[in-house]
């Protein structure tokens, strides 16, 4: 389970490579990242991360400016 802080983080680690996404697309990123750690997703395999919105639609992201 990826809460708002962790899914924040990945938005964050999305932004700093070009990406304006929304909190959704950040809480995917920090899941991947969860699942190399605990080993469900090996260093050989590829990983293919869905991003569909874009960062203007979500509100948390105005609350920090």
């Amino acid at each position: 389970m990826v809460g708002d802080a962790d899914a924040a983080e990945g938005v964050s680690r999305l932004a700093h490579a070009g990406f304006w996404v929304e909190l959704c697309a950040g809480a995917s990123l920090f899941a991947a990242r969860q699942l190399r750690e605990n080993g469900r997703i090996s260093p050989a395999d590829h990983v293919l991360l869905l991003i569909t919105a874009k960062g203007d639609r979500d509100s948390f992201q105005f609350k920090s400016v």
